[in-house]
């Protein structure tokens, strides 16, 4: 009995070493921020990232995340290690692929970002970089806001038939843009519709090109 016991331990303590050098490589997937692909605007200073993990070998389970690295850079082009100017963690030993916060330059308004991550395995083995992502920030303080608001300032009269509780208010010369909601009007011009598109027209200086557009 003692010498089965003895041989028992010593099979574990081969095979052990052996089944972490063949450790599949766990590549990061479905990157996200704010819980977000690629979103716009964002008004958070310090945002959050996150992953999901694939193995290279499906049929191998109990597999870890050992270290992760992340990048982020002002462009496409320096999104590598040795060019990244916003953000490089290096590598960070840590089994996290959620929630992990923003630390690097502080970010502006309108700021466009791109941004990926590698991750190591059990075996301390890296996957390659994921493919670039990015988002945009919003307008961060009150002097970014530099557009006017949207609104009708005609005066009320009473003949206009617009009567909303105890006021009144003239919406004849109003235009609409869509809404599917009865609005109390005179005028025939207010759509009404399920779905609506939105369409306008830019003229681009001549010699000039689109580099990018938001709406």
């Amino acid at each position: 009995m003692p010498s089965r016991l003895v041989l028992f331990a010593l099979f574990l303590t081969t095979m052990t070493p052996i089944a972490r050098a063949d450790a599949p490589i766990l590549s990061p997937t479905h990157l996200r921020i704010e819980y977000h692909t690629n979103p716009l605007g964002l008004d958070i200073m310090s945002p959050r990232f996150s992953w999901l993990l694939n193995s290279a070998s499906p049929e191998t389970r109990n597999q870890s995340q050992a270290g992760y690295q992340i990048l982020v850079a002002s462009s496409p082009e320096k999104l590598t290690e040795e060019s990244a100017d916003l953000w490089n963690t290096r590598k960070a030993s840590s089994s996290e692929t959620s929630q992990i916060v923003y630390q690097g330059k502080p970010l502006t308004s309108h700021q466009q970002c791109f941004w990926t991550v590698r991750t190591w395995n059990g075996s301390d083995e890296p996957s390659d970089f994921a493919p670039a992502q990015s988002w945009t920030m919003g307008l961060l303080k009150p002097d970014d806001w530099k557009a006017q608001w949207i609104g009708y300032d005609a005066a009320d009269t009473k003949d206009s038939g617009n009567i909303q509780g105890d006021s009144v208010v003239n919406l004849d010369a109003a235009k609409w843009i869509w809404t599917d909601i009865p609005v109390p009007t005179t005028t025939s011009t207010q759509p009404v519709a399920d779905v609506a598109y939105f369409r306008k027209s830019v003229i681009v200086p001549e010699g000039r090109t689109v580099r990018a557009a938001t709406l």
